[in-house]
Order: C-alpha cells, then structure tokens, then sequence
C-alpha cells in the first residue's frame, strides 16, 4: 500500500508517536507543504552530514510552520552534533512543550541537563548468577578482573571442576576455559594484564604463569611460567614499571620487572612491625593497598613501599581481594564474613553489600572472595563456597534506560537502509559491546526481520587521522625535529590506515589527500609556501579544526585529529570557542592528540590541552617524546553501530516519510528512539 501524505499524517498522529508530521491536517495548507518540502531537504542535509547546512534549511521550515514538531526535533538534533548544546536544549524543550508525547527526547534532554539520581547510599540489587554450563563447570571461585577489551574474567580453584581461568564476553557470555598454562593449574589465585600479557598467581605452585592475549581470538598460548622464589603468591597488579605481588607465604611485597626477576620488596608496616599474610593488592597512581586478612584491614603504601596508613578498622575483618569502584579513592573489597564492602579512603564512608533478595528468598554470601565492576556498572561477585559468580546493578540503573541516538540515516541505496546508532548509559558511557539480538528495529510500526550489525567490524583496525599541522612563525624553529615527533606514530602505518596532513596559519588548507604513505606525509610536512612561518599567533586555528573535524563525519571507523602545536593559541579562537570546537569534536566521538613543543616563550597552551582532555584525547609535550601514542590510536574504540536492514517500502513511494523506531534491550535495561527518512 502506497500511503498518500494525507494517509500518512493521519495514520502517525493516531498511532500516538506525536513526532512525525503530527503538524499535517485533513487540509494541508501552502504554507504547510512548503515547511514539508524544507524539513525533506533538511533532513537529506542532515543525513549527509552537512549539519550546519541542515540548520538553515530546518529554521526555513519552522519559518513556515513553527508548530512542526519532527523539524524542531531534528533541528535540535543538528544544534547537538554541531557543539551548540544549550541551543539543542532550546529546541528540544519548545518540541516538548508543544505537546510531543516523546520519551526519547524527554531522555535526551533529562541526560544533557544532568538530571541524575546521586550515587552515595544507593543499595545494589541481585540480578542474576552466572549459569554453569556444558564445558564451564566451575568450583569455588577466587579472582574475578576485566581485561582491557571489558571481557570479564575469573579464577576457580576447585578440585571438583578443576582449577580454570574462564573469560566471558563483555556482554556476559561464556568465551573460552583454560585449564593447563606450561602444565596444569593448581591453585590460580590473582591475575593482572599488561599490555598483550595476562600474569597469573598460582598460590599451590608458588609461581606465576604468563598468557600471551589476541584481541581476536582471545589467550593464543603460554608464554612462560616464572619461579622467582614465591611462597604462596596471592594478588597482583601493574605499579608503575613494575608488577608488585603480594608473596603471603614469606610475609612481604614484592616487585618484579617484566622478565619476572625481584627488584625490591616491602615487608614492614607501621611501627616496624612485620607485614603479615598479605593478600589482595591494588595498584592506585601514586598508592598500592594490600589486604591483610588476618588483621582484618588494609595498609597503605606510597610508590616506595613505605607504610602510609591503614584503612577499615572496625569495617572488614577478613578482606580478600580488592578492585576499583568509581573513584580513584574508592576501593572494593571483598571480605569473607561482611560480603562485598565500597570503602572511600579519602572520606573514611563505607557502605556494605551482605544480604540481598533472590527470587522470594533473602540469601547472603557465603565467603566473598572477589568482586569488579565492569564497564556498565554492573558488579560481579565471586561466592567462593557458594560456587558462584553473581551479578549486581546499582539501584538507579532499575530507574534509567538507555540513551540512544540515531545519528545518521542512509538511504541511498534504498531499499537498503543504514543507520548510525550511539547507545549511552545513565551515566554517558558507551555501551560498545551489542549485537543484533540487542536490537529491534520498527519502520512505519513494523518489525524488521532482518537487522546486521556487523557493518562496522572492518573498520575497528583502520585509523582515519587529519594531522593538522601550525605554519606559524612560533613553529619554524622545531621544523628540524618535525620528522622525528611524526615517526613516532607514522611509522606503524598500516595498509588499510587513511592519513591526511593538514596546515594552518592566517589560513587553513590541506595538504594532501589520504594517503597510508608515510613519505608522503613526510614529504609535505616539510614542504612550504612562502607566507608560511611568517606571521605570529594561529588565527586560523579555530577554523581549521572545525573544518577537521566536519571532513570527519561522515567516514566510517575510528577518526581523530592530531594537532601539532608551538603551543600558542592566543587569538586562534576568534570565530569559534575553544568550547564549542571541543564539544563539536566530543559528541561526534572524534577525539583530539595534542602534540605541544611549548615554545618556553608562550604562556597560552592551555587552550590546546584543554581540548585533549575534554574529547577524550592525549596531550603529549614533543621532547617528551611519544611513547605509546601509535598504541592509543590503534587502541581506540568505536562507539558506533552502523545497522543495515531492508526497508518494507518500494522505489515508487518516492519522497514518502519512512518513520523508524530503534529499541535497545540489554542486561535488563531498555532504550529507545524515534526517527525518520525520506525515500529517496
């Protein structure tokens, strides 16, 4: 059935959407089907990624008919993705007010006013526990970590199933066991990551066993076990350089370099008195926390291992292993006899998880051994006697959805459609771990049967880097080092990486094409035109990045802009804020790198390390030197969903508004949006 614009406002409004063309009338009016026109060419803008083109064409169309809700919504939706927040906020709110019955929307500006549940006090609530399945029978359960993909991991020790290293996916699923590491598991105790290694405590065999971690296919292999004279290894974790390891049997602290040789020890508390049966450890920036179960608290120690303090007198009375909660002072500790207990050391609060409700039936631990939060906020717990591995949500989470935005409607190859989706938690996380079975897909109020998920997966190890280089005259006298700060990440160019070297001085021009060549980014950073490197200051900065930024849109895969700097952005920011480029940049997940040579002359490099932080990028100063920077690049995450399904519609309906709704479920929490397109 093909629906006639009459049929189709009708139809939507009576369905209660109160988004699309909910302005249309049995009589449509010039002035209404003007304002319709404008909202399609608006929206073909808008999908493109042409935002600030968009802008125009939808206040045309409110021009014609202010009382157009779908234009006013999507409006602000092009205000969002351009930076201009409390513009977005401006529109969105009138949308409301105008009677739009839309809970996304009312979402969407709840998350951007920060309207929020606090988080002290707040009880957490059983969910569920890990079912044991065929090839996943485990025992007694000691160690429970993330890994630095966000898979969740344990240790179990029991004799019954066999002592395992067992990962999950990050969305709770059953991934892979291993029992045997240079021979078989005694007794896994603790484990830390570093880089592409796994180091593993075995507490029978006093030594430590090292798993070397693929991204694809998970632990490919053993690398070695080590024996560096342990008794009783229990926790570990990465201390600057170092691995320190809480070595219970012989009453100390140990620090191993990364070929597993001791390269100092702490055995001493306050006092003098001798550390006794350390257990669990957690390395902090500038502290490490060791659990001592038989004194029933933790001690502290600087970066030295010198005794700082000691925390949770008269709170824990036998703690095991500890982790981090949301705040660098804030410590989980699981404990034997209390259960699972949230300790601030800064403050001193503490706040207790013992008892809780499964089903009909109130239940409590039964020796806690081990909890972690996982990046949605939900926390595991290891049961050990119980033979347990529980799962827990914070009790806001009971009360908020998720946030989904539909960033990008593609049609052009209709019927085969595509949509760029962003799901957030309550909290303005990425939720990046979906699949298709977490989405459900509704065009014009009909299931979808086919959605793929999948489409960006070639693109996770492709980088996409607008290099934006300053030609002013502050920058001239580090062109000699310019090859050496570029090699740092320049040299690990892969194939498939697309680069473009860009400049800025009194103008903003590029300077190449994409290119994976390194000679070639090379070769035109060196390259320069006469007015290069002559005039003061960088007043084209703020153009050059929003122009970066704006090229990046509308490519697939991870996307950044590395800016190289002398350091001075006084006066650069003359047409745009440095805020509202750093929120451009932030809501379109495209972070900005920093790389600063702090000319000692310039006072105004704030600006520029401002912008780092606040995308989500690094700030490096160029003598410093960039270590690891190729790795961030490689390292970053794609936060978007391209979703690609076959419209219902046909090629004659063209131009007819296609209404979509995207409902996201996942780990008993929903989400969902509403949006539209224009066949084209």
């Amino acid at each position: 059935m093909r629906f006639s614009r009459k049929h189709l406002a009708v139809l939507i409004f009576l369905s209660g959407a109160g988004l699309a063309f909910a302005f249309l009338s049995p009589t449509i009016s010039v002035q209404e089907t003007r304002a319709e026109d404008l909202f399609r060419r608006g929206l073909l803008l808008y999908s493109a990624g042409k935002y600030d083109a968009s802008i125009d064409v939808f206040r045309e169309s409110l021009a014609e008919n202010p009382d157009f809700v779908q234009a006013r919504r999507t409006l602000g939706q092009a205000l969002y993705f351009t930076g201009q927040t409390e513009e977005a906020i401006n529109e969105w709110s009138l949308a409301l007010s105008q009677g739009s019955l839309d809970l996304p929307l009312t979402l969407h500006l709840q998350n951007l006013q920060s309207i929020t549940l606090g988080t002290e006090g707040l009880d957490w609530h059983f969910q569920s526990t890990l079912p044991q399945q065929r090839g996943f029978r485990f025992s007694f359960p000691v160690f429970t970590g993330m890994l630095a993909d966000n898979s969740l991991f344990f240790l179990t020790t029991g004799k019954e199933a066999g002592p395992a290293l067992i990962t999950l996916t990050p969305g709770g699923s059953y991934k892979k066991i291993v029992r045997r590491i240079n021979g078989p598991l005694r007794m896994p105790m603790g484990a830390a990551q570093w880089e592409d290694s796994l180091w593993i405590t075995d507490f029978e065999s006093d030594s430590i066993h090292r798993l070397r971690i693929s991204s694809l296919d998970g632990f490919v292999r053993s690398e070695k076990t080590l024996k560096p004279g342990l008794r009783g290894p229990a926790g570990i974790c990465r201390f600057e350089n170092t691995f320190a390891v809480a070595d219970s049997g012989n009453n100390r602290i140990v620090f191993l370099d990364d070929s597993g040789a001791i390269v100092r020890e702490t055995r001493e508390v306050a006092d003098s008195m001798e550390l006794v049966r350390p257990f669990g450890l957690l390395c902090q920036k500038n502290s490490i926390y060791v659990s001592i179960p038989e004194q029933g608290r933790l001690a502290e120690y600087d970066r030295y291992g010198n005794f700082i303090a000691y925390h949770g007198d008269g709170i824990l009375s036998k703690p095991r292993h500890l982790s981090f909660g949301k705040t660098e002072k804030e410590i989980i500790v699981a404990d034997e006899y209390n259960g699972i207990i949230t300790l601030d050391t800064a403050s001193g609060y503490s706040q207790s998880l013992k008892n809780f409700t499964v089903g009909e039936n109130d239940q409590e631990f039964n020796r806690a051994y081990s909890a972690t939060l996982d990046q949605y906020g939900n926390l595991y717990a290891a049961d050990f006697a119980a033979h347990s591995l529980l799962r827990f949500v914070p009790e806001k989470q009971l009360y908020s959805n998720y946030d989904v935005y539909v960033e990008r409607i593609i049609p052009d190859s209709f019927p085969n459609v595509g949509l760029y989706v962003t799901v957030r938690d309550d909290q303005g996380n990425y939720i990046t771990n979906l699949s298709a079975e977490n989405f459900l897909l509704n065009e014009n109020g009909s299931h979808t049967d086919w959605l793929n998920t999948d489409n960006l997966q070639p693109y996770q190890d492709q980088n996409t880097v607008i290099i934006l280089l300053s030609r002013s005259a502050g920058m001239e006298p580090f062109l000699e080092t310019l090859p050496w700060t570029l090699d740092f990440f320049l040299k690990d160019i892969r194939e498939k990486d697309r680069l473009r070297l860009d400049s800025y001085s009194t103008e903003y021009r590029q300077d190449t094409e994409f290119t994976s060549s390194r000679l070639r980014i090379l070769e035109a950073a060196r390259r320069a035109d006469k007015s290069d490197y002559s005039v003061q200051g960088s007043p084209a900065l703020d153009e050059a990045l929003y122009q970066s930024i704006t090229t990046l849109l509308t490519m697939s895969g991870k996307r950044s802009v590395v800016l190289i700097t002398e350091g001075d952005t006084a006066n650069a920011f003359t047409e745009l804020s440095a805020e509202r480029i750093a929120r451009y940049a932030k809501v379109n997940h495209i972070p900005i790198h920093v790389i600063n040579y702090e000319n000692p002359d310039v006072q105004n490099a704030g600006e520029a390390q401002t912008l780092a932080e606040e995308t989500g990028g690094k700030y490096y100063r160029a003598f410093d030197g960039l270590n690891g920077f190729a790795e961030v690049l490689r390292n970053q995450k794609e936060v978007r969903y391209l979703l690609n399904y076959a419209s219902g519609g046909k090629k004659e309906w063209h131009h007819q508004y296609m209404d979509i709704e995207v409902i996201v479920n996942f780990q008993g929490r929903k989400g969902r949006e509403q949006t539209g397109y224009f066949i084209p």
